[in-house]
Protein backbone atom coordinates (compact mmCIF):
# COMPACT_ATOMS: atom_id res chain seq x y z
CA UNK A 1 0.00 0.00 0.00
CA UNK A 2 2.80 2.39 0.87
CA UNK A 3 4.47 1.82 -2.50
CA UNK A 4 1.25 2.74 -4.34
CA UNK A 5 0.84 5.99 -2.40
CA UNK A 6 4.53 6.96 -2.67
CA UNK A 7 4.64 6.69 -6.45
CA UNK A 8 1.48 8.78 -6.89
CA UNK A 9 1.69 11.27 -4.04
CA UNK A 10 2.60 14.25 -6.26
CA UNK A 11 -0.48 14.29 -8.46
CA UNK A 12 -2.77 13.09 -5.65
CA UNK A 13 -1.66 15.99 -3.45
CA UNK A 14 -1.99 18.41 -6.36
CA UNK A 15 -5.57 17.36 -7.03
CA UNK A 16 -6.50 17.44 -3.35
CA UNK A 17 -5.10 20.91 -2.62
CA UNK A 18 -6.18 22.42 -5.94
CA UNK A 19 -9.72 21.10 -5.68
CA UNK A 20 -10.13 22.11 -2.03
CA UNK A 21 -8.82 25.60 -2.75
CA UNK A 22 -11.18 26.02 -5.71
CA UNK A 23 -14.25 24.75 -3.88
CA UNK A 24 -13.57 26.77 -0.74
CA UNK A 25 -13.45 29.95 -2.84
CA UNK A 26 -16.66 28.97 -4.65
CA UNK A 27 -18.44 28.16 -1.37
CA UNK A 28 -17.45 31.58 -0.05
CA UNK A 29 -18.88 33.15 -3.19
CA UNK A 30 -22.23 31.40 -2.67
CA UNK A 31 -22.36 32.45 0.96
CA UNK A 32 -23.37 31.03 4.30
CA UNK A 33 -27.09 31.82 4.10
CA UNK A 34 -27.65 30.34 0.65
CA UNK A 35 -25.88 27.16 1.73
CA UNK A 36 -27.19 26.42 5.23
CA UNK A 37 -30.29 28.60 5.68
CA UNK A 38 -32.32 28.90 2.49
CA UNK A 39 -33.35 25.74 0.58
CA UNK A 40 -31.89 26.87 -2.73
CA UNK A 41 -30.34 24.73 -5.49
CA UNK A 42 -28.10 27.60 -6.63
CA UNK A 43 -25.22 25.96 -4.76
CA UNK A 44 -25.46 22.85 -6.94
CA UNK A 45 -25.92 24.79 -10.18
CA UNK A 46 -22.89 26.92 -9.33
CA UNK A 47 -20.66 23.93 -8.55
CA UNK A 48 -21.82 21.55 -11.30
CA UNK A 49 -19.63 22.98 -14.13
CA UNK A 50 -16.55 22.46 -11.92
CA UNK A 51 -17.49 19.22 -10.17
CA UNK A 52 -17.50 16.99 -13.21
CA UNK A 53 -14.31 18.22 -15.01
CA UNK A 54 -12.24 17.86 -11.84
CA UNK A 55 -13.63 14.41 -11.12
CA UNK A 56 -12.97 13.34 -14.70
CA UNK A 57 -9.42 14.65 -14.50
CA UNK A 58 -8.81 12.75 -11.27
CA UNK A 59 -10.15 9.54 -12.80
CA UNK A 60 -8.06 9.93 -15.94
CA UNK A 61 -4.88 10.46 -13.94
CA UNK A 62 -5.65 7.46 -11.74
CA UNK A 63 -6.27 5.25 -14.78
CA UNK A 64 -3.28 6.16 -16.94
CA UNK A 65 -0.69 7.27 -14.38
CA UNK A 66 1.08 3.89 -14.33
CA UNK A 67 1.23 3.71 -18.13
CA UNK A 68 2.45 7.29 -18.51
CA UNK A 69 5.01 7.13 -15.69
CA UNK A 70 6.14 3.59 -16.53
CA UNK A 71 5.67 2.39 -12.94
CA UNK A 72 3.95 -0.91 -13.69
CA UNK A 73 7.24 -2.84 -13.42
CA UNK A 74 8.00 -0.97 -10.19
CA UNK A 75 4.77 -2.29 -8.67
CA UNK A 76 5.18 -5.81 -10.04
CA UNK A 77 8.47 -6.18 -8.18
CA UNK A 78 6.67 -5.52 -4.90
CA UNK A 79 4.52 -8.07 -3.05
CA UNK A 80 1.35 -6.34 -4.24
CA UNK A 81 -1.59 -7.93 -6.01
CA UNK A 82 -3.42 -6.18 -8.82
CA UNK A 83 -6.49 -5.89 -6.60
CA UNK A 84 -4.46 -4.18 -3.88
CA UNK A 85 -3.05 -1.68 -6.38
CA UNK A 86 -6.51 -1.02 -7.80
CA UNK A 87 -8.28 -0.71 -4.44
CA UNK A 88 -5.67 1.57 -2.83
CA UNK A 89 -5.72 3.93 -5.78
CA UNK A 90 -9.53 4.06 -5.84
CA UNK A 91 -9.76 4.63 -2.08
CA UNK A 92 -7.20 7.43 -2.25
CA UNK A 93 -9.17 9.17 -5.01
CA UNK A 94 -12.46 8.70 -3.12
CA UNK A 95 -10.84 10.30 -0.08
CA UNK A 96 -9.84 13.30 -2.23
CA UNK A 97 -13.38 13.66 -3.60
CA UNK A 98 -14.79 13.45 -0.06
CA UNK A 99 -12.46 16.27 1.01
CA UNK A 100 -13.74 18.36 -1.90
CA UNK A 101 -17.30 17.87 -0.68
CA UNK A 102 -16.89 18.26 3.08
CA UNK A 103 -14.08 20.79 3.58
CA UNK A 104 -15.77 23.80 1.87
CA UNK A 105 -18.98 23.23 3.86
CA UNK A 106 -17.03 22.76 7.08
CA UNK A 107 -15.06 25.99 6.67
CA UNK A 108 -18.19 27.87 5.62
CA UNK A 109 -20.00 26.64 8.74
CA UNK A 110 -17.09 27.64 11.01
CA UNK A 111 -16.33 31.07 9.58
CA UNK A 112 -19.56 32.14 7.86
CA UNK A 113 -21.78 34.92 9.13
CA UNK A 114 -24.66 33.67 11.27
CA UNK A 115 -27.47 36.06 10.41
CA UNK A 116 -30.10 33.31 10.47
CA UNK A 117 -30.53 29.93 12.12
CA UNK A 118 -28.68 27.37 10.04
CA UNK A 119 -29.74 23.86 9.11
CA UNK A 120 -26.35 22.18 8.97
CA UNK A 121 -27.62 18.63 8.82
CA UNK A 122 -30.46 19.26 6.37
CA UNK A 123 -29.23 21.71 3.77
CA UNK A 124 -25.55 20.92 4.31
CA UNK A 125 -26.19 17.21 3.84
CA UNK A 126 -28.20 17.94 0.68
CA UNK A 127 -25.16 19.58 -0.90
CA UNK A 128 -22.98 16.59 -0.03
CA UNK A 129 -25.54 14.16 -1.46
CA UNK A 130 -25.82 16.07 -4.73
CA UNK A 131 -22.03 16.26 -4.89
CA UNK A 132 -21.79 12.47 -5.05
CA UNK A 133 -22.01 12.88 -8.80
CA UNK A 134 -18.24 13.43 -8.64
CA UNK A 135 -17.84 9.77 -7.66
CA UNK A 136 -19.80 8.81 -10.78
CA UNK A 137 -17.67 10.99 -13.06
CA UNK A 138 -14.49 9.69 -11.45
CA UNK A 139 -15.67 6.13 -12.07
CA UNK A 140 -16.49 6.94 -15.71
CA UNK A 141 -12.99 8.26 -16.36
CA UNK A 142 -11.31 5.45 -14.43
CA UNK A 143 -13.37 2.81 -16.24
CA UNK A 144 -12.72 4.32 -19.66
CA UNK A 145 -9.01 4.67 -18.99
CA UNK A 146 -8.70 1.00 -18.03
CA UNK A 147 -10.94 -0.32 -20.78
CA UNK A 148 -9.56 -2.99 -23.10
CA UNK A 149 -8.90 -1.12 -26.33
CA UNK A 150 -6.95 1.64 -27.96
CA UNK A 151 -6.95 5.25 -26.83
CA UNK A 152 -9.56 6.35 -29.38
CA UNK A 153 -12.02 3.71 -28.14
CA UNK A 154 -11.39 4.79 -24.54
CA UNK A 155 -12.00 8.42 -25.44
CA UNK A 156 -15.25 7.65 -27.28
CA UNK A 157 -16.42 5.53 -24.36
CA UNK A 158 -15.69 8.33 -21.87
CA UNK A 159 -17.59 10.86 -23.99
CA UNK A 160 -20.54 8.50 -24.48
CA UNK A 161 -20.87 7.97 -20.73
CA UNK A 162 -20.11 11.54 -19.64
CA UNK A 163 -22.49 13.50 -21.87
CA UNK A 164 -25.75 11.85 -20.67
CA UNK A 165 -24.81 12.29 -17.01
CA UNK A 166 -23.85 15.95 -17.53
CA UNK A 167 -27.10 16.68 -19.37
CA UNK A 168 -29.15 14.82 -16.78
CA UNK A 169 -27.68 16.67 -13.80
CA UNK A 170 -27.80 20.02 -15.58
CA UNK A 171 -31.47 19.50 -16.40
CA UNK A 172 -32.29 18.37 -12.86
CA UNK A 173 -31.37 21.78 -11.48
CA UNK A 174 -32.59 23.99 -14.31
CA UNK A 175 -35.19 26.66 -13.63
CA UNK A 176 -38.12 24.70 -15.04
CA UNK A 177 -37.55 21.44 -13.16
CA UNK A 178 -40.03 21.51 -10.28
CA UNK A 179 -39.90 20.04 -7.72
CA UNK A 180 -36.19 19.74 -7.09
CA UNK A 181 -34.87 16.17 -7.23
CA UNK A 182 -34.66 14.15 -4.03
CA UNK A 183 -31.01 14.30 -2.90
CA UNK A 184 -31.08 10.76 -1.49
CA UNK A 185 -32.34 9.34 -4.79
CA UNK A 186 -29.72 11.34 -6.71
CA UNK A 187 -26.95 10.12 -4.40
CA UNK A 188 -28.11 6.49 -4.68
CA UNK A 189 -28.10 6.72 -8.47
CA UNK A 190 -24.60 8.17 -8.54
CA UNK A 191 -23.18 5.64 -6.06
CA UNK A 192 -24.71 2.65 -7.87
CA UNK A 193 -23.33 3.87 -11.19
CA UNK A 194 -19.90 4.46 -9.66
CA UNK A 195 -19.78 1.00 -8.06
CA UNK A 196 -20.79 -0.70 -11.30
CA UNK A 197 -18.14 1.14 -13.32
CA UNK A 198 -15.44 0.57 -10.70
CA UNK A 199 -16.24 -3.14 -10.77
CA UNK A 200 -15.96 -3.02 -14.54
CA UNK A 201 -12.61 -1.30 -14.14
CA UNK A 202 -11.38 -4.12 -11.93
CA UNK A 203 -12.51 -6.69 -14.51
CA UNK A 204 -10.60 -4.79 -17.20
CA UNK A 205 -7.48 -4.58 -15.05
CA UNK A 206 -7.65 -8.27 -14.09
CA UNK A 207 -8.20 -9.74 -17.55
CA UNK A 208 -7.61 -6.93 -20.01
CA UNK A 209 -3.86 -6.87 -19.56
CA UNK A 210 -3.40 -10.61 -20.03
CA UNK A 211 -1.99 -11.04 -23.57
CA UNK A 212 -2.70 -14.78 -23.45
CA UNK A 213 -6.45 -14.17 -23.49
CA UNK A 214 -8.21 -13.23 -26.75
CA UNK A 215 -9.69 -9.75 -26.93
CA UNK A 216 -13.37 -10.88 -26.81
CA UNK A 217 -12.72 -12.72 -23.54
CA UNK A 218 -10.88 -9.73 -22.08
CA UNK A 219 -13.52 -7.19 -23.06
CA UNK A 220 -16.71 -9.22 -22.56
CA UNK A 221 -17.77 -8.15 -19.06
CA UNK A 222 -16.39 -4.58 -19.26
CA UNK A 223 -18.18 -4.11 -22.58
CA UNK A 224 -21.42 -5.44 -21.08
CA UNK A 225 -21.17 -2.97 -18.18
CA UNK A 226 -20.38 -0.14 -20.62
CA UNK A 227 -23.39 -1.08 -22.77
CA UNK A 228 -25.72 -1.10 -19.75
CA UNK A 229 -24.37 2.26 -18.58
CA UNK A 230 -24.77 3.69 -22.09
CA UNK A 231 -28.37 2.47 -22.38
CA UNK A 232 -29.11 3.88 -18.94
CA UNK A 233 -27.58 7.22 -19.91
CA UNK A 234 -29.57 7.37 -23.14
CA UNK A 235 -32.76 6.65 -21.23
CA UNK A 236 -31.97 9.50 -18.82
CA UNK A 237 -31.43 11.93 -21.69
CA UNK A 238 -34.67 10.92 -23.40
CA UNK A 239 -36.62 11.32 -20.18
CA UNK A 240 -35.13 14.74 -19.56
CA UNK A 241 -35.88 15.81 -23.14
CA UNK A 242 -39.53 14.88 -22.64
CA UNK A 243 -39.57 16.69 -19.30
CA UNK A 244 -37.91 19.70 -20.89
CA UNK A 245 -40.53 19.83 -23.63
CA UNK A 246 -43.34 19.59 -21.11
CA UNK A 247 -41.76 22.26 -18.97
CA UNK A 248 -41.37 24.63 -21.90
CA UNK A 249 -44.99 24.12 -22.89
CA UNK A 250 -46.19 24.73 -19.33
CA UNK A 251 -44.06 27.82 -18.86
CA UNK A 252 -46.26 30.95 -19.02
CA UNK A 253 -46.29 33.01 -22.20
CA UNK A 254 -47.60 36.44 -23.01
CA UNK A 255 -51.00 36.39 -24.71
CA UNK A 256 -53.15 39.14 -26.19
CA UNK A 257 -56.92 38.89 -25.81
CA UNK A 258 -59.62 40.34 -28.07
CA UNK A 259 -60.07 43.18 -25.58
CA UNK A 260 -56.46 44.18 -26.14
CA UNK A 261 -55.25 43.04 -22.74
CA UNK A 262 -51.98 41.24 -22.27
CA UNK A 263 -52.15 38.29 -19.91
CA UNK A 264 -49.88 35.43 -18.92
CA UNK A 265 -51.18 32.06 -20.07
CA UNK A 266 -50.18 28.48 -19.64
CA UNK A 267 -51.40 25.40 -21.47
CA UNK A 268 -52.20 21.85 -20.34
CA UNK A 269 -52.90 18.90 -22.60
CA UNK A 270 -56.33 17.35 -21.96
CA UNK A 271 -56.23 13.73 -23.16
CA UNK A 272 -60.02 13.35 -22.78
CA UNK A 273 -60.73 16.16 -25.22
CA UNK A 274 -57.56 15.55 -27.26
CA UNK A 275 -56.69 19.21 -27.24
CA UNK A 276 -54.59 21.72 -25.36
CA UNK A 277 -56.44 23.95 -22.88
CA UNK A 278 -55.27 27.44 -21.92
CA UNK A 279 -55.41 29.11 -18.51
CA UNK A 280 -54.56 32.55 -17.20
CA UNK A 281 -51.87 32.68 -14.51
CA UNK A 282 -50.56 35.39 -12.23
CA UNK A 283 -47.00 36.59 -11.68
CA UNK A 284 -46.35 33.55 -9.45
CA UNK A 285 -47.57 31.21 -12.22
CA UNK A 286 -50.71 30.26 -10.26
CA UNK A 287 -53.82 29.54 -12.33
CA UNK A 288 -56.38 32.36 -11.90
CA UNK A 289 -58.95 31.38 -14.52
CA UNK A 290 -59.69 29.59 -17.75
CA UNK A 291 -58.89 31.25 -21.04
CA UNK A 292 -61.29 29.18 -23.11
CA UNK A 293 -63.92 31.96 -23.14
CA UNK A 294 -61.70 34.12 -25.30
CA UNK A 295 -61.93 33.56 -29.00
CA UNK A 296 -58.44 34.69 -29.84
CA UNK A 297 -55.28 34.21 -27.88
CA UNK A 298 -52.23 35.35 -29.70
CA UNK A 299 -49.58 33.34 -27.88
CA UNK A 300 -46.45 35.28 -28.73
CA UNK A 301 -43.23 34.06 -27.20
CA UNK A 302 -42.28 37.26 -25.36
CA UNK A 303 -41.90 35.67 -21.96
CA UNK A 304 -39.03 36.13 -19.57
CA UNK A 305 -37.46 32.78 -20.48
CA UNK A 306 -36.16 34.40 -23.66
Amino acid sequence: MRAVIIKDWQWLLLFMLGGCFTFVLMAGEIGYDSTFVFPDTRYVRFFLPVWWPLALGLGICAAISDEVQGTLDYLRHRPLTLFRIHSVKVLACCFIISSWLVLPLLLLALFGTRTYTADYFGLGLDKVLHGTLMFAFFAIAYFSGNFCGNWLLRLLLAVALTVPLVLFNDAQFSYWHNPAPDPWAVAAMHIVLALALLHGSWLSIKSGRDPDLPLPDRALWPAAIAALAFVWGGDMVLRECVQWQRGMLRYPRLAKTEAGEYRLTTSVWNPGKSKREYFFVDAEHRVVGEASDFKQINVEDKSSRR
